[in-house]
């Protein structure tokens, strides 16, 4: 184990039975037969259960995804920070997450996914909150907010008939009086018949747009448009790392219901509870904004996506060798490379990594000179540290 050297991430991939796609293979240069028939809706770029590779390329032909067990020719990143914690994470690291990893990278190809939120940091409640915000790498369609002028008892009284209808449909084909096909049609035609979404706002998210949502308390769902949007939401992920089931509320499951007949429990009222009601916080305009340019070399330009109080993303266009001024961690701080477009060679101490297009690179804090050198035509980076 050496915190002084960087690492390829070897990506988790999430198959997902109501959407996802072959687009994060395809676009990772995964051609292999077991992942082609996966149906992929999110690859973890980084987690605190990551496995690091040992490989020094992305071309080699034995760096592979996670897709069960432990992957050969790796490290878990747990051992990494357990070997020395500040070294990997940083002094910033240290203080804001105490010793551990909690920052969570999602690159996502979504669809459909229910009605929610997340509680405010600092709520008092039982809900632990999960700060996070969107890179829209094409472009998308989604929920953001209340409508304005709504009525929020009718909105609530929506919410409980559908799960009421849904929970019906569920004992129905438990006791077999309707097969699967026809429940789910039924309830894609009853969703189609309420008047569910004029309570939020529905909205297209332009391509290159980022969506903050790390203030907590907004609504928010990913929508389908297959006529426009084939391929649904591709963007990529930057969230504190906490389990769903301790941090998303959900009020509307959007008819889905799983293979066996059930359907996912909703938390309604704490929905209601926890949400926050200032029409000037769930204003789209707020929410949607694109990213903010940081300054141009002759061979570089950034611009920061991201700036919370527990994560910050740039993203960098460069040609030849990245600005030392970006790639230099100063030992305060790990630094995360998501390679967007082209191709890059990461040359530090003892280590030299070729990562291609749509993989990942962990650098720990204590890494704090290194070399990164653009493709033949240009790279482009997505930078994550804290």
């Amino acid at each position: 184990m050496n915190p002084r050297r960087a690492y390829l991430i070897i990506p988790k991939l999430i198959e997902q039975s109501t959407w996802g796609g072959a687009y994060i293979a395809e676009y990772k240069g995964w051609k292999d037969a077991a992942v082609a028939q996966m149906k992929i809706g999110q690859s973890y770029e980084l987690s605190s259960n990551s496995f690091l590779s040992l490989a020094e390329t992305t071309a080699d032909p034995s760096f592979a995804p996670e897709l069960q067990g432990v992957p050969e020719n790796s490290l878990s990143i747990s051992q990494l920070i357990g070997a020395d914690p500040e070294g990997v994470l940083g002094t910033e690291g240290m203080q804001k997450f105490h010793g551990s990893l909690k920052t969570l990278i999602k690159f996502t190809q979504g669809k459909g996914n229910s009605f929610q939120l997340h509680v405010k940091p600092g709520t008092p409640s039982h809900w632990i909150p999960k700060p996070e915000s969107w890179y829209y790498i094409q472009s998308g369609k989604a929920t953001l907010g209340l409508a304005r002028g709504i009525d929020l008892v009718e909105y609530e009284d929506e919410c409980r008939r559908l799960e009421e209808f849904m929970n019906k449909l569920s004992e129905r084909l438990h006791a077999k009086q309707i097969p699967l096909d026809e429940a789910r049609r039924t309830a894609q035609e009853e969703i189609a018949n309420s008047g569910i979404y004029t309570f939020v706002n529905t909205v297209p998210i332009p391509e290159g747009s980022v969506v903050d949502l790390d203030q907590g308390g907004i609504h928010h769902s990913w929508e389908e448009d297959d006529a426009v949007l084939p391929q649904g939401n591709i963007l990529y992920e930057v969230q504190v790392d906490v389990p769903d089931v301790m941090s998303t509320i959900r009020s509307f499951d959007k008819g889905k219901i799983l293979d066996d007949g059930s359907v996912r429990p909703l938390q309604i009222a704490d929905y209601f509870k926890y949400i926050d009601t200032n029409p000037a916080f769930n204003n789209p305009d707020r929410l949607i904004h694109p990213p903010k340019a940081l300054g141009q070399t002759q061979n570089s330009q950034a611009w920061l996506l991201f700036d919370t109080d527990y994560y910050r993303t740039s993203k960098i266009s460069f040609r030849h060798d990245l600005p030392p001024d970006r790639a230099q961690t100063g030992g305060t701080t790990f630094h995360h490379y998501f390679v967007l477009s082209g191709s890059m060679a990461y040359k530090g101490q003892t280590t030299k990594i070729a990562v291609g297009t749509g993989h990942s690179l962990f650098i720990p804090a204590a890494v704090e000179q290194f070399t990164l050198t653009a493709g033949e035509e240009g790279t482009t980076v997505l930078k994550t540290y804290l």
